[in-house]
């Protein structure tokens, strides 16, 4: 019989578990939208962040590895699930920070799809003359490109997840190969991580300390951020990386 799920002592160390519960103690409040909205911010901003970092482990250790054994064309699969599912959370999480920031009760249809969450931020945005977060709209550029993309193949959003929908092939389903450069698709995720996850911080930054967002306070917030390099002669430069700038809380 599994013990894969404990509640108690055990002789095993410390860092041999995984919390499920620590970061997301806040609840649902019946009573109150905004109070569910700024629960809602946190908890996809956290969640976010923990799958586009998955996405990052796993394309990192391919590249590492000169993907051994092909194993990409596996790992993509799951890798493409965690980065679309991670930007969805990030909208939301961006969606519920500015409602819940300027008391606007309003309820958005809470869709799985990219281009339908984009937009409804985008006129949030320009409702609360906040433009500048998210460097008038030119962080959107980079999710407007990927869903480009998976457009002119004709996906669905979940084509990660499922092979076949409704009896209909996925698009690498067909006689056609798709292929996918790793080292863009690596590339293209820090980016996402040094735009768009930068400016939904500073909304979260905004919540933490109950004010509403200011241009010169969120110049200032990203003065402080340092692009990440890749060096091979500093061991520890990734995983500082995915511990202070992805899933770190600012």
């Amino acid at each position: 019989m599994t013990k894969i799920f404990l509640n108690g002592s055990s002789s095993k160390p410390v860092n041999a578990y995984a919390f499920l519960n620590w970061y997301f103690e806040d609840q649902k409040n019946a009573n109150s939208i905004l109070q569910n909205k700024q629960v809602d911010s946190f908890q996809f901003f956290i969640m976010g962040n923990s799958y586009i970092a998955s996405s990052l482990y796993l394309l990192k250790n391919i590249l590492d590895k000169y993907n051994k054994y092909n194993v990409a064309d596996h790992l993509i699969f799951p890798i493409f699930f965690n980065l679309t599912h991670g930007l969805e959370c990030w909208l939301k999480a961006s969606i519920s920070s500015i409602t819940y920031l300027y008391n606007d009760i309003e309820e958005f249809k809470f869709t799985h799809a990219l281009k339908e969450l984009t937009s409804d931020l985008k006129k949030l945005l320009e409702r609360y003359n906040i433009l500048y977060i998210f460097d008038d709209l030119s962080s959107f550029a980079l999710i407007d490109s990927l869903v480009d993309e998976l457009d002119q193949y004709n996906v669905r959003f979940d084509f990660a997840r499922y092979s076949s929908y409704r009896n209909n092939s996925q698009f690498y389903c067909g006689n056609n190969n798709v292929c996918v450069d790793l080292y863009e698709l690596f590339q293209f995720i820090i980016t996402l991580v040094y735009s768009f996850r930068l400016s939904l911080s500073y909304l979260i930054l905004c919540i933490d300390s109950a004010v509403q967002p200011n241009q010169e306070d969120f110049i200032l917030f990203c003065e402080d951020k340092a692009n990440y390099k890749d060096n091979e002669d500093d061991e520890d430069a990734f995983e500082n990386f995915i511990f202070k700038d992805v899933t770190g809380f600012y």
